[in-house]
């Protein structure tokens, strides 16, 4: 049996990382606040971080490929810090993992733009995919993703990969749209180019 490394460790309130993680967080989810009636509030409760060696260095392997495949524009932005919704997938699935964390092969074939991993900018828009621990308690990953030099694409669920750049022989390294006039999603066609970084705990009341 393959030994599963990857952990979380809980990081402390207090520490800088996890103020960021919470703004973040609450950019887009109604903060709790006791003056607000008739609707839903979301407050993070804790912030897990992934501790996955082995998968982090294959991430780093894609990630300099990508480095080197688009050297001829160093502004281009690689990687983004993206929100994704495990679903009925336990976390520890995910971040226990050390060949791939999030697999393809288990990607729904009825997404909006096709057969891949999907991470959004919008954690309200994600929070309807999210891990239900009970009624109230849920968990979303907060993911590094190489988005490398992406395009925008209207909803096309026949998309297997990234189109052919003009050149006709590269391809872009993922491909992004909107939902909802507001909620940008980025989709990745290859395990391993998305690391679990952290593993949010939040309550919905």
């Amino acid at each position: 049996m393959v030994p599963n490394n990857g952990r979380a460790e809980l990081l402390a309130p207090s520490i800088e990382e996890c103020d960021h993680i919470t703004k973040y967080f609450n950019m887009f989810m109604p903060s709790q606040d006791p003056k607000s009636r008739g609707n839903k509030h979301f407050k993070v409760t804790n912030i897990q971080k992934i501790v996955n060696p082995k998968l982090r260095s294959k991430w780093l392997e894609h990630f300099c490929d990508a480095k080197e495949t688009n050297k001829e524009n160093p502004s281009l932005q690689l990687t983004r810090l993206l929100w994704h919704g495990s679903g009925d997938t336990k976390p520890t699935e995910i971040y226990e993992d050390i060949r791939f964390g999030w697999k393809i092969n288990y990607s729904s074939q009825k997404n909006l733009w096709g057969n891949g991993l999907y991470f959004g900018e919008d954690a309200q828009y994600c929070h309807k995919y999210v891990h239900k621990v009970s009624e109230k308690k849920k968990l979303i990953f907060l993911a590094e993703v190489i988005v490398g030099d992406d395009i925008i694409s209207l909803e096309n669920d026949t998309i297997r990969e990234p189109w052919k750049k003009e050149d006709g022989k590269t391809r872009y390294d993922s491909i992004c749209g909107v939902r909802h006039e507001k909620s940008w999603i980025w989709v990745v066609y290859a395990s391993g180019t998305a690391y679990p970084a952290y593993l949010v705990e939040y309550d919905e009341s």
